[in-house]
């Protein structure tokens, strides 16, 4: 692959990664907000929340790794079947969370 069009390659991926990483970032601002709207207090709940968010995504992570791991080295699946896999449950799990909040409906 040519060197420059991999840094092409590199750069979308990471503007695409910080995209939806905004996008997810507003959407749980906006769940906060409502959360803490009658508090007065909004370090600590703020940091609660923070905290359970970031552990409960590293349980999360660990627990798809783990799959993983014995999807790919025990059971000998190709690692591009596993990927592509998690893929679509993500994509229809966003896509049914989409549509769940479209108003009107």
């Amino acid at each position: 692959m040519d060197k420059n069009l991999k840094i092409i390659s590199i750069t979308i991926t990471i503007f695409i990664a910080l995209f939806f990483g905004l996008v997810h970032g507003m959407g749980f601002a906006n769940n906060i907000r409502f959360m803490l709207a009658e508090s007065q207090q909004i370090l600590l709940p703020l940091l609660g929340f923070n905290i359970g968010l970031e552990l409960g995504q590293i349980i999360v992570v660990s627990i798809l790794l783990l799959l993983g791991y014995f999807a790919v080295k025990i059971i000998r699946l190709q690692r591009n079947y596993w990927s592509m896999g998690l893929s679509v449950i993500g994509l229809i799990a966003g896509a049914i969370m989409c549509v769940q909040r479209v108003p009107g409906t």
